[in-house]
């Protein structure tokens, strides 16, 4: 797996845009123009229920480091909103968002999911895929959320990709997408 940081232009958001790229998908993580963290996910061949991205701690210390720092300042709010998130026994973000937006009653929203599962000297990066297509999202609303302040420990991880996170350009990005497309040709 690769993780890297493209700086563009998004307005008056974060420059951020963090890619995750594993053998069979793409991670991108923003900030959008509403200010809400989306996790958007690719997968180029097969449509999955779950896509995983691992963060070993002894190939991504950096990163890793950030997530046990969330985690531990989740825990340490003992919150509701902390139950809640860890009810399932790990961290189990339900989209702010609905997947289907469209939808004009409450009771037929479809939602997707990022969890947080720990395993041996790695977090897997666990993205849920209730909507059955190649791109989906799960997102972080920062000016309201149904896990109250605990969004502001996501956004704070968001922010602090920026110091530990390799830069790429935008053609560098576009080889990386290329070479796992031809790779899944094979």
């Amino acid at each position: 797996m690769e993780i890297y940081n493209l700086k563009k232009y998004n307005f008056d958001c974060s420059y951020n845009n963090y890619y995750f790229i594993s053998d069979n998908a793409m991670l991108q993580l923003y900030q959008s123009l509403n200010y809400d963290l989306v996790f958007y996910v690719n997968m180029y061949q097969n449509i999955l229920k779950t896509v995983n991205f691992e963060i070993k701690s002894d190939e991504f210390p950096e990163i890793y480091s950030l997530i046990n720092k969330m985690l531990v300042n989740i825990k340490n709010e003992n919150s509701s909103d902390y139950n809640r998130l860890f009810e399932k026994g790990y961290f189990s973000w339900k989209s702010d968002a609905p997947a289907n937006e469209e939808e004009i009653t409450k009771k037929s929203f479809i939602y997707n999911y990022f969890n947080i599962v720990e395993s041996d000297d790695a977090y897997i990066l666990e993205f849920v895929n209730n909507i059955n297509k190649h791109r989906f999202s799960v997102e972080v609303n920062t000016d309201r959320s149904r896990y109250g302040s605990i969004r502001f420990d996501v956004y704070n991880l968001f922010k602090d990709l920026n110091d530990v996170c390799s830069i790429i350009d935008l053609d560098g990005l576009k080889n990386k997408e290329k070479q796992l497309k031809l790779s899944l040709l094979k």
